[in-house]
């Protein structure tokens, strides 16, 4: 009777250790599978910027008052859309974000004002091509009216760069 019990005893000793190693082996995996490459969200970054500027100018699809032709508005545009282009993860780079605005008329398609650039104008020259390393770019285009219902176009593109701190 007494060696039927020590050879159970060491047959549940090789399931506990197998299921031991079947837990150890799921926790390492889903550690490498969480931690192991960096999830790359300047794309979405860019969309959450435009979409930030457009709530800026515009409210309800009316464009809000004093922003075409309005030099302030275009001078002070971080401070008046509460954006903050600085980082301290990247003190010493030229710039990470790039945003262009520009006011067209609905009907002739002229441009209306001075187009609002801010940020490093370098990286819309490398929007357009491919690669991890390259900048990511988000245009957006929309129609708002004025309290006076005049139709306007506004096409807001907005750029990130920040490829090595996301890749």
């Amino acid at each position: 009777m007494i060696k039927d019990k020590i050879g159970a005893e060491k047959t549940i000793s090789i399931y506990w250790f197998a299921i031991l190693i079947i837990v150890a082996a799921a926790i390492v995996y889903m550690v490498v599978s969480v931690y192991g490459q960096p999830y790359d969200v300047r794309q979405i970054e860019s969309d959450i910027l435009a979409n930030n500027i457009a709530g800026c100018i515009s409210e309800g699809g009316y464009l809000k008052e004093k922003i075409i032709n309005d030099v302030e508005f275009s001078e002070n545009f971080l401070e008046k859309c509460n954006l903050n282009f600085e980082s301290p993860d990247f003190e010493k780079s030229s710039g990470e974000y790039y945003v262009s605005i520009r006011f067209q008329d609905f009907n002739s398609g002229n441009q209306i004002g001075a187009e609002i650039i801010n940020g490093n104008v370098n990286l819309k020259l490398a929007c357009e091509l491919k690669g991890k390393t390259n900048p990511a770019c988000s245009s957006k285009s929309f129609y708002v009216i004025d309290k006076n219902s005049q139709s306007y176009r506004i096409d807001i593109i907005a750029i990130v760069n920040k490829a090595e701190k996301n890749i």
